[in-house]
């Protein structure tokens, strides 16, 4: 068992959708039994996951200094 089978993808069909054609266009016209094209697909969608988790963290940390700098101006207003 590889340490990669834990991780929760998205569908072959919600990857093949979402993630950049640059990505998924050699994997279009792939059958199944391709074991190589297989493993790519495999690693492909492991890269994908792991941009998305970290676009979700900057996602986070923008939203949270977002809201640092709203408290900010807030507290400046009140100094007026």
């Amino acid at each position: 068992m590889s340490t990669d089978e834990d991780i929760e993808f998205v569908s072959v069909e919600e990857f093949m959708k979402e993630a950049s054609q640059s990505v998924t266009a050699k994997f279009k016209d792939m059958n199944e039994d391709g074991e190589t094209k297989t493993h790519e697909l495999r690693l492909a969608r492991l890269e994908y996951e792991l941009e998305q988790k970290n676009l979700a963290k900057l996602c986070k940390t923008l939203e949270e200094d977002e809201k640092k700098i709203a408290l900010g101006k807030k507290s400046m207003v009140c100094l007026w």
